[in-house]
């Protein structure tokens, strides 16, 4: 063999050792990205338990609807139980929903944008559960949309504590109005001292007092309880004060005042709800106090070292129309 015919097969063995090696060093580099993307898949799937996502895909051309296992939870189904339709997705949601979902769908197939939608579900067990659907828009090399990909997730505790949050925001500005209703200094008499505090059990109550001066000089003395507590009884005693405001400055007998407050409330009471009252005027230039209580716990009188009960005249207002 001549020396050329040598070198030839030298060149020749390098080049398939060198061969040999780049297939072998690609296969060990295509086996590690396999398994570097099959553990980022594993930790994605972890992730999305973890955090009770399900995810879906919506074959627009078929109308083929895919469902994980973790959608099928969060939707209250059993597993593999789907029916995989988009009719069968909008079945369960609530009805008043409906609409704005498939608004959502078509202006992200339309326009090829993102969609972010809460909507209610109804469970098979009829309880209603929220939901946030999230989707993004596929395309062919032809530009258009073949599927709608995406992600659901319960957020009914969400939902739930946001509620919460706006009738406790809801709560604390009722209490500040009915504490607006209350007398801020009260007037001065001659011979009597007047003063009072409310403390509501709850945010907001159904109690009250008032001090109401009047334009002969006397003033009037109202302490009131509402049947219910909460906003119920709020609203109640809200009534009955402003009644009570608008009739102690023109109707000089006291029990026409009371008279005519039975009859408003007893006109309006819807519920059996009534309002138990303590009212009197009190009148400086004779020292005299005439009252009348409607069916409230017994006020005490203290005059010249003594105690008096000043007892119940009649039955609480808004039960009975004819009561005087």
């Amino acid at each position: 063999m001549s020396a050329n015919g040598l070198i030839f097969l030298g060149l020749a063995s390098i080049l398939l050792l060198a061969a040999g090696y780049l297939v072998r060093s690609f296969a060990v580099k295509q086996k590690l990205a396999e398994e570097a993307l099959q553990g980022s898949e594993r930790r994605l799937q972890v992730a999305i338990e973890a955090a009770r996502i399900g995810t879906w895909d919506s074959n627009l051309v078929t109308g083929e609807l895919v469902w994980s296992d973790a959608a099928e939870f969060i939707f209250g189904l059993d597993r593999g139980s789907f029916e995989g339709t988009r009719e069968a997705f909008y079945e369960m949601v609530h009805a008043d929903d409906r609409g704005v979902i498939r608004r959502a769908v078509n202006r992200a197939v339309e326009a090829g944008i993102d969609f972010d939608v809460e909507h209610r579900t109804l469970w098979p067990d009829g309880s209603i559960r929220w939901m946030e659907s999230k989707g993004r828009v596929l395309r062919d090399s032809g530009g258009k949309s073949v599927h709608l990909m995406g992600t659901v997730m319960d957020i009914t505790e969400r939902k739930q504590a946001e509620q919460m949050e706006r009738i406790d925001q809801e709560l604390r500005l009722a209490s500040e109005i009915q504490q607006e209703f209350l007398p801020g200094c009260p007037p001065r008499i001659d011979g009597f001292e007047l003063g009072g505090h409310s403390h509501p059990s709850g945010q907001i109550g159904g109690d009250f007092y008032d001090f109401l001066p009047l334009s002969d000089g006397r003033v009037s003395v109202a302490v009131g309880d509402a049947a219910g507590k909460g906003v119920p009884g709020a609203l109640l005693i809200a009534k009955a004060q402003g009644v009570l405001r608008a009739q102690a400055e023109h109707v000089e007998q006291i029990s026409d005042v009371i008279s005519t407050l039975n009859q408003l409330l007893c006109r309006d009471n819807r519920r059996s709800r009534f309002v138990t009252l303590f009212y009197a005027v009190l009148d400086g230039e004779s020292q005299s106090l005439a009252y009348v209580n409607a069916g409230h716990p017994p006020a005490l009188l203290f005059s010249k070292g003594r105690v008096m009960k000043l007892s119940s005249t009649g039955p609480p207002l808004g039960m009975f129309s004819d009561a005087a």
